[in-house]
């Protein structure tokens, strides 16, 4: 019987995770399919003003999601962490009502400016989302994490089809998606806060949440910008081929970091509360596994098709080859990265520093290996990137033993 239900439970599950993917697979489709739809309807003249100000302003999703969201999956599952919910509930709303401030007053005294600003505020309601449905998984209430973005995802048919029979303009697209944001997060925010704890949280332990809010933060954050730096020298480059053809491969690899984030996410609760009971040095031990692991045939594959590009040049097999590599060199270090980042402060630090120069490893490859491999160079810079970071964070735990 103990057995039976054991299955049961699992299954549940992996019911739920497989709901919670699903939520947000609907939601990316959503994204895609409404871009390509205002693409075809508007015209690739107005529909670049949509993008332009949606892709000048990326980033603000990671800054005002990444960080908050892992330290609540990091602090609240263990110890006091009940305390600090209403801090990381302030942490997602406070940029996303700032910013819905500044577009409004923009609307009335410089109109000009109000689609750039109404994009920026769109972004920080979606990391606002992001935070909040976070901490309802924290609570065993994964459900309004799927609900929250299949309403996300809607909104983006509302606009598609508003945009078609109404003649929607670009600002007035952002205008709604922001309007169902807004509602979307209220009623998130309004059901965290009927169950948050009152109890006020030390001022120790609201400096550590706080910190760990912004060092966490960093390494999607740059990683966000290195994809930027390696466009800048796709185009300084000037091969318009290998730049559109590293955009589709890069939608295959972001898709795919993206859900293996997520799943990530949804594992690093469990992962604290096993580290917290587990002896000490267990977490950093298994990240120099992990390192080491990744390093060594990293180094070889990436050495060899390295190799092979610049002397090739220009190959779309060699590309799709090195985005295999990438891809798996991203999955083994950023898995070990949460580890460390789970161990304590100072490791959290540490997986910063190692995205830090990770982030100036691609940047400087790049810089060599574009001009002369296009796409694969591209890729061959991130995997450089990963090789990097998994150095430092062997370094970081092996000194930490020591």
């Amino acid at each position: 019987m103990l057995m039976l239900a054991s299955v049961r439970q699992l299954s549940a599950g992996s019911r739920m995770v497989v709901a919670l993917i699903g939520g947000r697979l609907v939601y990316r489709l959503a994204l895609y399919t409404a871009g390509l739809g205002l693409l075809a309807f508007w015209g690739p003249t107005v529909f670049a003003g949509y993008a332009g100000a949606i892709g000048a302003v990326g980033w603000l999703f990671a800054l005002t999601s990444s960080g908050p969201e892992k330290a609540a999956l990091t602090f609240m599952p263990v110890g006091a962490g009940a305390s600090l919910e209403r801090l990381f509930i302030r942490l997602a709303v406070t940029p996303f009502a700032l910013l819905l401030v500044g577009w409004l007053v923009t609307v009335l005294v410089a109109p000009s400016a109000g689609i750039q600003v109404a994009a920026a505020a769109l972004m920080a309601g979606v990391g606002c989302s992001a935070v909040l449905v976070g901490l309802y998984r924290i609570h065993g209430r994964p459900l309004a994490d799927v609900l929250a973005y299949l309403a996300i995802a809607a909104s983006y048919g509302l606009v598609l089809a508003l945009a078609v029979l109404a003649g929607l303009s670009v600002h007035g697209v952002l205008a709604v998606l922001i309007g169902c944001l807004l509602v979307v997060d209220l009623v998130l925010v309004i059901g965290l806060l009927r169950r948050a704890s009152h109890e006020r949280p030390t001022p120790a332990a609201t400096k550590l949440a706080l910190q760990a809010s912004v060092v966490l933060g960093v390494g999607e954050l740059l990683e966000t910008a290195a994809t930027s730096v390696l466009y800048a020298f796709l185009a300084i480059a000037g091969d318009a081929r290998e730049t559109s053809f590293f955009y589709v491969l890069m939608i295959v690899a972001g898709s795919m970091s993206v859900g293996w984030s997520y799943l990530l996410r949804l594992a690093r609760p469990r992962l604290v509360s096993w580290l917290a009971t587990a002896s000490g040095g267990t977490g950093r031990a298994l990240v120099r596994r992990m390192a080491a692991w990744t390093f060594g045939p990293g180094v070889l594959l990436t050495g060899a098709l390295v190799l092979v590009a610049v002397a090739w040049g220009s190959s779309r097999p060699i590309a799709l080859l090195t985005l295999v590599v990438e891809v798996l060199l991203y999955f083994a270090i950023t898995a070990a990265a949460v580890v460390l980042e789970s161990v304590d402060a100072r490791g959290r630090h540490g997986s910063a520093g190692g995205a830090i120069l990770q982030f100036a490893a691609v940047a400087i490859a790049a810089w060599w290996f574009i001009p002369a491999a296009g796409a694969a160079g591209a890729f061959s810079a991130l995997c450089i990137g990963c090789l990097v970071k998994a150095a430092v964070l062997y370094r970081i735990s092996a000194v930490v033993e020591d």
